[in-house]
């Protein structure tokens, strides 16, 4: 996950990047020149990259969207970390240990680690909607011993009030997830329908969880995925 700082203004252009088995998104980079009817922009900022990988955390500076500078490790470990998010606000790491079958969530500098939602299957991305108090992530929950809900699951940001089925996918947890959180907000997944041979991305308004779309078909399994700010769905292939 990539926080970005560009003079006060409103983040715009999510992009998806895929390091190794990593995956993070820019945010805070300003929109395309002259986007919106704003001054031309220039793509010189400063962001700080926040991943997962190899059971620990890390983070690095960049000055541009292309530039790069040297790693460094947050004192943090992550389990077998998987999907990453950040709240900008509150200033806090979340993630998903597929280790421990749990979400959990620090601070950015890798203090006050704790564990928020546990005892998932297979759990896999998460996303945040901060300005709700909400976040999203895929997996499959076992309510007593007669329910299964599979697909995508809502909760508070501290891990109450779980819903679980929020997004119910039948019998295949989502590959891919994204969230756009202007209005409409609504959730964006990669999904394989059982018996099918490819993946397809469907989507739903987050009001109207039970209404899914489908969007893309044919695809080859997709990971990643990431909301443009309005501007593009975006997500890496095989192909």
């Amino acid at each position: 996950m990539v926080h970005g700082r560009h003079a006060g203004r409103t983040s715009r252009l999510v992009r998806t990047l895929v390091l190794g088995a990593v995956c993070c998104c820019l945010l805070g980079c300003p929109p395309p020149n002259g986007a919106n009817g704003d001054e031309p922009q220039t793509d010189e900022l400063e962001v700080t990259v926040y991943w997962v990988f190899g059971f620990k955390a890390w983070e690095s500076e960049v000055m541009s969207i292309s530039g790069s500078s040297e790693c460094v490790t947050i004192q943090l470990d992550v389990g077998d970390g998987l999907g990453v998010s950040i709240d900008p606000v509150a200033e806090k790491l979340y993630w998903v240990d597929r280790g421990a079958n749990a979400i959990r969530r620090a601070n950015l500098d890798g203090s006050n680690d704790e564990t928020l939602v546990s005892g998932l299957i297979d759990p896999g991305y998460i996303k945040l909607d901060v300005a709700t108090g909400k976040m999203y992530w895929t997996a499959t929950i076992l309510v007593g011993e007669t329910e299964t809900f599979v697909g995508i699951h809502r909760a508070n940001l501290d891990g109450s009030s779980v819903e679980p089925g929020f997004v119910q996918l039948d019998t295949n947890i989502p590959t891919g997830l994204a969230l756009r959180t202007d209005e409409p907000k609504t959730l964006f997944w990669a999904w394989k329908d059982p018996g099918a041979a490819d993946y397809i991305i469907q989507k739903a308004l987050v009001d109207s969880p039970t209404e899914h779309l489908t969007m893309v078909g044919g695809l080859s399994e997709t990971l990643c995925m990431d909301y443009g700010g309005g501007i593009a769905l975006l997500w890496p292939t095989a192909e």
